[in-house]
């Protein structure tokens, strides 16, 4: 039987292991490949015995897919020029953070001391804290029983319980990537920062809630969740002093507003067509020409065709590039 994706915040364990950790975050390897990112203990090491390659993940005793579940839609549907081809993921939004914003993959963030911050995880949920220090060592003693000097360690406020570890820290308003949770006591929480992690897992990144600027209208949040497809993308900058008027101008976009049903209606500069009938599931889809470049996304259509826009105006608006 299929299993079911596992959304970064639940509780995880190695399937010989009694006590659960957090997945913190999906990330991809320089390979291409998805990957689960989490901390050791609880995985690797554990009360009562070791982890081997090979060992299934689990969670609620359901397997734990190694590689986030996709769903192909109409890439078999050709225009005269244009190919839809697109592919979506599912999973990859960290529970309680940013769930009204697509996922990308972020490059590893530093902490800075009095930033606040904030992580999901399989006990304490969504939690919130400030760093107190951007760098200290600590020692921890694990349920094996093993004991370990940890260095170059994110300090912050109590943020979590014992089962956390392994949540993902965010910063608060770019929801940028900072560290792994690894220990804690009555009084601070501590976290592994994000780029040992991805340097020793050999990782271009994981995946967070897209940034947007402070003041996001709800129409841009709108359209990036309509034009965005969970997974397709990596962000590499925080846009959170950004003006929304100037994404929206980078769009393209001459005119948008809801009606009092709730529906968007929204006008395009600088189209193109795709002669494919459109559906609605279509929108976001990626349109990719016939050298299999990525040249558009879909916005809207018909009965006859697709309406899109240049894929350069999506990269641009949001500072994305595809993966």
């Amino acid at each position: 039987m299929a299993s079911k994706s596992v959304r970064p915040g639940s509780g995880i364990r190695n399937i010989k292991a009694q006590e659960f950790v957090s997945l913190g975050a999906y990330g991809i390897t320089s390979d291409r490949k998805m990957v689960l990112v989490s901390c050791a203990h609880g995985l690797v090491y554990f009360r009562g015995g070791q982890g081997v390659k090979g060992d299934s993940i689990v969670r609620d005793r359901a397997p734990v897919e190694k590689q986030v579940l996709s769903e192909f839609k109409r890439s078999s549907l050709t225009g005269e020029e244009f190919t839809i081809k697109g592919v979506k993921l599912s999973s990859l939004r960290i529970s309680g953070i940013g769930d009204n914003l697509p996922a990308v993959l972020k490059p590893p963030a530093e902490a800075v001391r009095g930033a606040r911050v904030m992580k999901s995880g399989a006990v304490t949920g969504v939690t919130s804290g400030q760093v107190t220090k951007s760098s200290c060592e600590v020692k921890v003693r694990y349920s094996d029983g093993q004991t370990a000097k940890l260095v170059d360690q994110i300090r912050t406020t109590k943020m979590a319980e014992h089962g956390d570890s392994g949540s993902l820290l965010l910063s608060s308003d770019s929801f940028e990537p900072l560290g792994l949770l690894v220990a804690g006591n009555n009084s601070s929480t501590y976290f592994c920062k994000i780029t040992h992690v991805v340097a020793q897992l050999n990782v271009l990144g994981v995946y967070c809630p897209l940034s947007l600027p402070l003041e996001s209208p709800p129409s841009l949040r709108h359209l990036a969740n309509l034009l965005i497809w969970d997974g397709l993308y990596m962000q590499r900058n925080n846009l959170t002093a950004k003006d929304p008027e100037e994404i929206l101008a980078d769009l393209g976009v001459s005119y948008i507003s809801q009606t009092q049903e709730g529906k968007w209606s929204v006008s395009y500069r600088g189209t193109f067509v795709v002669s494919v009938p459109f559906v609605e599931s279509d929108l976001g889809n990626v349109v990719a020409d016939k050298h299999n470049k990525a040249v558009g996304v879909i916005v809207s259509g018909n009965e006859e065709c697709c309406i899109a826009i240049p894929m350069e105006k999506l990269l641009r608006a949001f500072t994305l590039s595809l993966l």
